[in-house]
């Protein structure tokens, strides 16, 4: 990464609506959770049901509630496995550091 990108992280951290988790790669959470490939979960309005893309080899698929509960029980398991939020700016600021020299 660039040094613009950990300083455009690191300012987008106090927005209220922005949450920001580094998960480790040294972590082999995402292994035990099952996590084979990346997934968006699209939480819209109240009416709408709650979505969930996920790109495979075969194309892109897209499934609604409830049949994605399985993956919205793993994104949280894999929220907490995450650094909170105060370690994942302190990372961040570690990496612009090392990145800056």
């Amino acid at each position: 990464m660039h040094t613009a990108q950990f300083k455009h992280l690191l300012e987008i951290l106090d927005l209220p609506n922005v949450a920001i988790r580094i998960f480790p790669l040294a972590s082999a959470a995402h292994n035990i959770r099952g996590v084979t490939s990346g997934f968006t979960i699209l939480e819209m309005h109240d009416s709408w049901p709650t979505l969930l893309h996920v790109e495979t080899p075969a194309g892109a698929v897209v499934a609604e509630t409830p049949d994605i509960d399985s993956f919205t029980g793993v994104y949280d398991q894999l929220w907490q496995d995450a650094l909170d939020e105060k370690q994942t700016s302190n990372y961040l600021s570690r990496q612009l550091k090392e990145v800056e020299q």
